[in-house]
C-alpha cells in the first residue's frame, strides 16, 4: 500500500509540472501585453526546455542524498518563486528567468523524481508505472490550459501565474507529506570517479547512448514544435477560439494516451519495434500538421504528434531500463534527456522565427519531418535489448 502512496505522489508531482507543456495557451495574450512578437516570445519555452534539461543532470545527485520529502518541498518552493517572479514583473526577460529559468529547472529535477520512483517503487509493472507517470504530465497540461485560459480571460496571463504559483506550493506540500508517509527512499550507486571519461559521458555503451541521443533528439522534434506552437498552428488554419484552445489540449490527450500504451506495450514488446514505430508515427503526424486543409484536421494530426511524443518518452525510458538496469534509469535517462534539451533549446524558437517570416508553419514542419526519418534510420542500428523479465 506504501508503494502506492509513493506511485500516486509521483504521478500527481508530474502532473504539476505539466504547466510546462500547456505554455502555448499564454503565447498571444503575454505577447500583447509585453509587446514582443511570436519568435522572442517562443524563447521562454525554448529557456524552459533547457532550464528542465539541466534539472535532468542534476537530480541524482539531488534524490540520492536528500530525504525525498525535503526535497519535494524545497522543489514546489522554487516553483512557485519562479511563477511568481513570471507573474509581478512585466518584462519578458522576468518570464524568461521565472517560468523559463526557476521553473524548468525545479521541473527538470521533479520529473526524475517521479520516474525513479515509479522505476522503483514496483518493479515487476515498471514499464506500465512509468507511462503512467510520464502520461501525468501531459494531463497536467490538459488541466491547465483549460485553467490558464479561464484565468488569462479573467484576469490576464501575469496574475494567472500569480494564481499557479499559489495552487503549486500547496499541492507540493500535499506531495511532500504523501511520499514521507509511504516511507520510500531511492538509495542509488554513485557514479564511479575513476570511471574513464568516455564512459561518464557516454555510458559504458557508447554507441548504444549515442544512437538513442541521436534517436531521440531528432524524434521528439515533432513533439516539443507541436506542444509550444499548438494553439499559433490552429490559429493559423483560422480555426475558433474554442479549437484553438482544443490545440494544446488534443495534443497533450495524445500524449497521454500514447504514455500508458507504449509503457504497457514496453513490457511486451522489443524495444527497438517501440522506438522505430513512435519514431515514424512522430514524422507522418507532424508533417500532416503542417498540410492539412482545415483546423480540425489539423487537431486531428496533433493528437497523433502526442500520441507518438508521449510514446517516446515511455519507450525511451523502457530503454535504458532494458539497456542498463533499472538501478540506472533516473542517472542515464537523465544524460540522454540532454538530447530533448538540445532538440528543445532549438525548434520552440526556430519555428517561430520561420513562422514569422512566411507567416505559416509548412516549412518549419517539413524539416521535422525529415528530422524524425533520420531519426528511424538511427534507431534501426539498435542491438536487442534485454526482455523485460531480465532487466528486472
Amino acid at each position: 500500500m506504501r508503494m502506492y502512496i509513493a506511485i500516486g505522489a509521483g504521478v500527481l508531482l508530474n502532473m504539476c509540472f505539466g504547466l510546462m507543456y500547456a505554455w502555448s495557451v499564454f503565447i498571444d495574450s503575454l505577447g500583447q501585453e509585453l509587446d514582443v512578437g511570436r519568435g522572442l516570445i517562443s524563447l521562454v519555452f525554448s529557456v524552459g526546455i533547457a532550464s528542465l534539461t539541466i534539472g535532468f543532470f542534476i537530480s541524482h545527485s539531488l534524490y540520492s542524498t536528500v530525504r525525498l520529502s525535503y526535497l519535494i518541498g524545497a522543489l514546489s518552493t522554487a516553483c512557485a518563486l519562479g511563477l511568481v517572479l513570471a507573474g509581478a514583473i512585466p518584462r519578458l526577460e522576468a518570464v524568461i528567468i521565472g517560468f523559463g529559468g526557476i521553473f524548468g529547472l525545479a521541473s527538470g529535477v521533479g520529473y526524475m523524481v517521479a520516474l525513479q520512483i515509479a522505476a522503483n517503487a514496483l518493479a515487476k509493472r515498471a514499464g506500465l508505472f512509468t507511462g503512467i507517470t510520464v502520461a501525468a504530465f501531459s494531463a497536467g497540461a490538459v488541466i491547465f490550459s483549460k485553467l490558464c485560459t479561464v484565468g488569462i480571460e479573467t484576469i490576464g496571463a501575469r496574475d494567472t501565474f500569480l494564481v499557479a504559483a499559489a495552487v503549486m506550493a500547496a499541492i507540493g506540500l500535499l506531495i511532500a507529506i504523501a511520499l514521507a508517509a509511504s516511507r520510500l527512499s531511492i538509495q542509488l550507486p554513485r557514479a564511479n570517479e575513476r570511471e574513464p571519461l568516455i564512459e561518464r559521458v557516454l555510458t559504458v555503451h557508447p554507441k548504444i547512448f549515442l544512437l538513442l541521443w541521436i534517436g531521440f533528439a531528432f524524434g521528439c522534434l515533432a513533439g516539443l514544435v507541436g506542444m509550444s506552437h499548438a494553439t499559433g498552428i490552429i490559429a493559423a488554419f483560422g480555426g475558433s477560439s474554442g479549437e484553438i484552445l482544443l490545440g494544446p489540449i488534443t495534443i497533450n490527450v495524445g500524449y497521454i494516451a500514447g504514455g500508458i500504451a507504449m509503457g504497457w506495450s514496453s513490457d511486451r514488446l522489443p524495444v527497438k519495434l517501440g522506438v522505430v514505430l513512435v519514431l515514424a508515427i512522430a514524422g507522418v503526424s507532424i508533417l500532416a500538421v503542417g498540410f492539412t486543409g482545415s483546423p480540425i484536421q489539423a487537431l486531428i494530426a496533433l493528437g497523433f504528434v502526442g500520441v507518438a511524443y508521449g510514446g517516446m518518452t515511455a519507450v525511451y525510458a523502457v530503454a535504458i531500463r532494458r539497456f542498463y538496469g533499472r538501478e540506472t534509469v533516473g542517472r542515464i535517462f537523465g544524460r540522454l534527456l540532454s538530447a530533448w534539451g538540445v532538440a528543445g533549446l532549438l525548434a520552440p524558437w526556430l519555428a517561430g522565427v520561420i513562422y514569422d517570416l512566411e507567416g505559416e508553419y509548412a516549412t518549419a514542419v517539413t524539416y521535422v519531418a525529415i528530422a524524425a526519418g533520420l531519426a528511424v534510420l538511427a534507431s534501426l542500428a539498435l542491438p536487442r535489448a534485454k526482455h523485460a523479465v531480465e532487466a528486472k
